[in-house]
């Protein structure tokens, strides 16, 4: 979801606008440059919703406000391309 140009809302739970997984707290994807940083990683249950609402699928690096499971637990899930 759009917030401006180049902020995106790419998850929210529950406690939000339900675009992912229940759990999931707001993250957001900030594009610099070429690529997206993205702000908070969700629960990591269902990281493919959260890489379905960015824009390009280029991310250039996460950034984690704080290590409680809703914010950090996607991180790998996000940065680590899929096990064949």
């Amino acid at each position: 979801m759009k917030i401006a140009d180049g902020v995106h809302l790419v998850a929210s739970g529950r406690l939000g606008v339900s675009l992912t997984h229940p759990l999931d707290c707001n993250a957001y994807a900030v594009r610099c440059g070429g690529q997206y940083w993205l702000i908070d990683s969700g629960v990591g249950i269902e990281t493919g919703l959260i890489l379905a609402q960015l824009p390009e699928q280029a991310i250039g690096g996460l950034l984690l406000t704080h290590y409680h499971l809703d914010h950090s637990g996607g991180a790998a899930g996000l940065l680590l391309p899929p096990s064949l």
